[in-house]
């Protein structure tokens, strides 16, 4: 499982790797976990970060973020969810 440290390394592979297809995307993507790594001792803005996170993610799977990227990336957005409820 992940943690909220390795979210931008994950998303830095999915670029490397066309997963995630579109500069603008990535960037999006990139400034929403900045703020979940920078704020993990405040759960409250983990989770607003997090559920931000999980809709960009859903309104792009298969289209701007590979739908197999997607789903793994949404396991692991639960997965920290549920750490920080």
């Amino acid at each position: 499982m992940m943690d909220a440290d390795h979210l931008d390394e994950t998303l830095n592979y999915a670029w490397q790797q066309g997963w995630i297809t579109n500069r603008g995307i990535f960037n999006s993507l990139m400034a929403k976990v900045d703020p979940i790594q920078r704020n993990q001792d405040d759960s409250r803005q983990v989770l607003n970060g997090l559920n931000a996170l999980e809709h960009e993610v859903r309104a792009l799977s298969g289209k701007k973020i590979s739908a197999a990227f997607a789903e793994l990336l949404l396991s692991q957005v639960l997965y920290l969810n549920n750490m920080y409820k």
